[in-house]
C-alpha cells in the first residue's frame, strides 16, 4: 500500500523545517493525505527531532581505557624526557664552562704565581715593559697557551692590556666592563661568551666562538692585574656533550622506569572497571527484564482478574436489564441498561490501559495488530477511524517500538484532548531505502503550537496535553528520527515520524 512517490524514492512525504509560523495547507505536502477525506486549515509547525541520532555518552572501554593511559604515559614520558633533556644540557654547558673557569684558575695559582709576573708590566719606562712582557711571554707560550687555549690578555686596572700573545693590541687602552671591574675588585673569577663586536676583540673574529674568562692575578710587587684567557668554545661544547652522553640515560631511564611501574596498576584498574561494567550491564538487562516481566504480570493480572470481572457483570447486568423489560418497567430497565454501558466504558478503558501497558499485539501480531487494538477504542465510542498499513508489515523491534509509541501519542491526544471524530493512521515502508514513517491526522480542535524546544519540554500543559511529546522527542533522538508535529487552533492536529533501520 506504500510506493514510490513523485516527491521522492522513500515515499516519504518532505516536510519543510518551520517552527511557529503559518504554512500551506498539510494536505498540499503530505503524499497521500487526500484520500483521508481530512481538510486541515493553514497550521503551523515544529520539528521535536531532525533526524539526527543522539551520540550516547561512551563507556570507558579496557581497550579506551589502556590506549588513553598508554597515549598519556606516551606524552609523559616525552615531557619528562624533552625536560630532562633540556636540563642536562643546560647542566652540562654550565658545569663545562665552571670546568674552563676552574682549568683559568688553577693555570693562574700554579703558573702566574706572583713570583712568576714581573713588576715592570706597569712600568713608567717602556723599555722595562718591553723587558718584562718579553719574560712573561716566555711563560705563556710554553705553560698556558694550548690548542684550546688561543688567546691571553693582561690588563691593567685602568684599561690598558700590558700583555697579549697578540702585540697588536699591546699597550693599547680599552673601557673595562663592569664584570671585569668587578673581578679587579673583588678578586672573583667569572666567564662568559666573548662578543666579538667589542674593540679589543679585533682580532678574535676569526676564530669563532670564544669562551673568556678573567680573573685578578698579583706581580712581585702586590699590582693587582686582569688576567683573561679566550678558549675555543667547541671545548666547553665537548665537554658538555660528555657530561650529558652521562646523565641522559639515567634521565631517560628514570621516566622509562616511571612509566612502567605503573602498569601493574593500570591493569588492576582496568581489570576492576570491567568487572564493574559487566555487573552493570547484567544489572541494566535484569532491570529491564523485571520491568517488562512486571508490566507483563500487572496486564494478565488485569486481564484475568479485574477484566473477567467486568466482562461478566456487564453480562448479569444486560441481562438483568432485559429481564426488568421483560417485565414492563421500563424506568428500571433503563437505569440497569445505563449501568450495563457504564459497566462496558469501563471495560472498554481498562483494555486500552492494558495495551498502553503492555501492547501483546506489537509482539505476537506485529505493529499491524498493535495498531488495530489501539484504535479499537475510539471505534466504539464512534470515533471515524481509517487505518492504512501496508500488507506483511515486518519492520526491526525498535522502529515498531517507536512507531507505536508515537501512535499511542498521537491517538492518546486525539481521543482526550482534540475531541476529533475523524482519526487517520497511515504507515509508509520503503525497503530499499530501508525507511519507514507513521503519520497520525485528526480533525480535532487543534491547539496554538508552541515552539519546538518549548512543546519538548517536559511539563505538562494547562489543558493536560504535551508531556509525552517531550518523552516521544527524547526517543526519537536517540533512534536517529525525525518527529514534526502540525497544528493549529480549530485546524486538527498530525503528528509524523520517519526513521531509518
Amino acid at each position: 500500500m506504500s510506493a514510490n512517490t513523485p516527491d521522492g524514492d522513500t515515499g516519504l512525504a518532505p516536510w519543510p523545517v518551520v517552527s511557529g509560523r503559518p504554512e500551506v495547507s498539510w494536505e498540499a505536502t503530505l503524499t497521500g493525505t487526500p484520500a483521508m477525506g481530512l481538510a486541515l486549515g493553514r497550521v503551523d509547525r515544529a520539528v521535536l527531532a531532525d533526524g539526527t541520532r543522539t551520540t550516547p555518552v561512551r563507556g570507558l572501554s579496557r581497550r579506551r581505557i589502556l590506549l588513553r593511559f598508554v597515549a598519556l604515559n606516551l606524552a609523559t614520558f616525552v615531557v619528562l624526557a624533552g625536560l630532562g633533556i633540556a636540563l642536562s644540557l643546560a647542566a652540562a654547558r654550565r658545569e663545562a664552562i665552571n670546568d674552563a673557569v676552574r682549568a683559568t684558575n688553577i693555570l693562574a695559582e700554579s703558573v702566574l704565581q706572583a713570583d712568576d709576573v714581573p713588576p715592570g708590566l706597569v712600568s713608567d719606562d717602556p723599555a722595562v715593559r718591553a723587558a718584562a712582557r718579553a719574560e712573561l711571554g716566555k711563560i705563556i707560550e710554553t705553560r698556558v697557551l694550548s690548542t684550546d687555549l688561543v688567546r691571553v690578555k693582561i690588563w691593567s686596572p685602568d684599561g690598558m692590556i700590558v700583555y697579549s700573545d697578540e702585540p697588536r693590541i699591546v699597550e693599547r687602552t680599552f673601557v673595562l666592563g663592569d664584570e671585569e671591574k668587578e673581578a679587579i675588585e673583588r678578586s672573583q673569577s667569572d666567564a662568559e661568551i666573548s662578543e666579538l663586536g667589542k674593540p679589543e676583540n679585533e682580532y678574535e673574529r676569526n676564530l669563532g666562538t670564544l669562551l673568556e674568562v678573567y680573573r685578578p692575578i698579583w706581580t712581585r710587587d702586590g699590582d693587582t692585574l686582569l688576567f683573561e684567557t679566550y678558549s675555543k668554545f667547541s671545548s666547553v661544547s665537548d665537554r658538555a656533550a660528555d657530561i650529558f652522553k652521562t646523565f641522559t640515560p639515567v634521565t631517560l631511564g628514570t621516566a622509562l622506569l616511571l612509566s612502567l611501574a605503573q602498569w601493574p596498576l593500570i591493569r588492576w584498574t582496568t581489570t576492576q572497571l570491567e568487572v564493574v561494567r559487566r555487573e552493570r550491564e547484567l544489572l541494566l538487562e535484569r532491570a529491564l527484564a523485571a520491568a517488562d516481566e512486571e508490566r507483563r504480570r500487572i496486564a494478565a493480572n488485569l486481564h484475568d482478574g479485574v477484566v473477567q470481572d467486568l466482562t461478566g457483570a456487564s453480562l448479569v447486568v444486560a441481562a438483568a436489564a432485559a429481564t426488568a423489560r421483560r417485565s414492563g418497567s421500563e424506568t428500571l430497565a433503563g437505569e440497569i441498561s445505563g449501568a450495563a454501558a457504564t459497566v462496558r466504558e469501563g471495560l472498554r478503558s481498562l483494555r486500552s490501559t492494558l495495551v498502553s501497558i503492555y501492547p501483546p499485539a506489537l509482539r505476537q501480531a506485529g505493529l499491524d495488530g498493535a495498531l488495530t487494538d489501539l484504535v479499537a477504542p475510539l471505534r466504539t465510542r464512534g470515533t471515524t477511524v481509517l487505518l492504512d498499513v501496508p500488507d506483511g508489515i515486518d519492520l526491526p523491534p525498535t522502529v515498531e517500538s517507536l512507531l507505536f509509541r508515537v501512535a499511542q501519542e498521537a491517538v492518546r491526544n486525539a481521543s482526550k484532548h482534540a475531541s476529533a471524530t475523524t482519526v487517520h493512521l497511515r504507515v509508509d515502508v520503503d525497503r530499499v531505502a530501508r525507511t519507514a514513517a507513521l503519520e497520525v491526522v485528526d480533525d480535532g480542535h487543534g491547539f496554538v503550537l508552541p515552539p519546538a524546544d518549548r512543546l519538548a519540554e517536559p511539563v505538562e500543559r494547562e489543558d493536560g496535553s504535551h508531556l509525552g511529546f517531550a518523552l516521544l522527542a527524547d526517543m526519537a533522538r536517540s533512534a536517529g528520527a525525525r518527529l514534526e508535529v502540525s497544528s493549529a487552533a480549530g485546524a486538527g492536529t498530525s503528528v509524523r515520524v520517519e526513521v531509518g533501520w
